[in-house]
């Protein structure tokens, strides 16, 4: 009988700490491809005892185990460990925000409370009071500027008494709505090292799953944010063996 497959699954993804322990599964979300490959080198041995070499021995000297994943679950989880990076909480509270300096031109739009600690500025802003620096003129929302009180920007527009000249300072007040979002920020480690299951369930074929306790997961390709096709991000692995572990187990199911 013939041993034909058609492979689908689900794979589990455990980051390990930074001693190497497990911290627990997660499903990584559906993945449109896992594959694992073997790439081995060897020793060549010849003899030169007669008038042809002719190979005697061989011996493997190394074995690589390698694969992909493909997986088009764009959750925040996911983002981490493609840009290598944490997830965080950012909060604001409703702090009132006053005479916060910006410097602008004329048709360009400015994210409001940009800090070296909050980079990407605030989300959520209320009682919007434009002015210049010395506070005599009052700038009209929707003739000197508009603002987007959802993402906090504010565009100086065109036609506005606002930076009649190259640039102009103004100042800017307001109240930021109390809210937290979640952020992912990269960090400084070029991989992750994880553990990772793959359970199957195929359509066609006897169901094996694998599990390797130790793997680089390296983040491969490009994310385009914008494009016709479905989100998808590519990891290369590498899977490693420890001194008590083998690289990969694949295990049957109990009969």
């Amino acid at each position: 009988m013939a041993n034909y497959v058609l492979g689908k699954g689900k794979v589990y993804i455990d980051e390990l700490d930074s001693n190497g322990a497990k911290t627990g599964e997660f499903h990584f979300g559906n993945c449109p491809g896992l594959e694992v490959s073997v790439e081995s080198e060897s020793l060549e041995h010849y003899s030169s005892t007669g008038g042809i070499r002719e190979k005697d021995e061989e011996v493997t000297t190394q074995v690589t185990r390698s694969g992909t994943i493909t997986v088009d679950d764009i959750s925040a989880k996911n983002l981490a460990l493609f840009i290598v990076g944490d997830i965080s909480t950012i909060s604001q509270t409703t702090t009132p925000v006053t005479n916060e300096a910006i410097t602008v031109k004329k048709g360009l739009t400015y994210q409001l409370g940009t800090t070296s600690g909050n980079p990407a500025g605030v989300r959520g802003v209320g009682s919007v009071v434009v002015t210049d620096v010395a506070g005599t003129t009052t700038y009209v929302a929707n003739t000197d500027y508009t603002v987007d009180t959802t993402l906090g920007r504010i565009t100086i527009l065109s036609g506005g008494a606002i930076a009649p000249s190259t640039t102009q300072v103004i100042h800017v007040d307001y109240t930021p709505v109390a809210q937290s979002r979640e952020q992912i920020a990269t960090g400084a480690l070029g991989s992750k090292t994880v553990a990772l299951r793959y359970i199957a369930d195929n359509p066609k074929g006897t169901n094996r799953d694998l599990y390797s306790p130790k793997v680089t997961l390296r983040p491969s390709g490009s994310l385009p944010f914008i494009g016709d096709e479905w989100l998808s991000m590519q990891f290369e692995l590498e899977f490693l063996s420890t001194a008590t572990t083998a690289a990969i187990y694949i295990d049957g199911r109990p009969v």
